[in-house]
């Protein structure tokens, strides 16, 4: 979990020289519901419910690059992405 929270997992993920497909897929992304599905699907396999879309809508549409960072960050650490036994 820590390696999670605080390590190669971020940085790979996140990193804009890190070249990798999920942030290439999301700046290709022209709304903010489209990063918004892209993101949810590519992280947990499914897409945002009515209360998860209201809730990052506006940070999106404000601001995009650094909103969808911390999106991928929260998703990456939400209990739904851990395996765990």
């Amino acid at each position: 979990l820590l390696a999670m929270l605080n390590g190669f997992a971020e940085r790979e993920l996140l990193d804009p020289r890190a070249e990798a497909l999920l942030m290439d897929s999301l700046a290709a992304c022209r709304t903010a519901d489209e990063r918004l599905d892209t993101a949810w699907w590519s992280v947990l396999g499914r897409g945002p419910d009515a209360a998860e879309r209201s809730l990052w809508l506006s940070d999106l549409e404000g601001d995009p690059a650094g909103a969808t960072r911390d999106l991928v960050w929260c998703l990456l650490n939400t209990h739904e992405f851990q395996f765990t036994p």
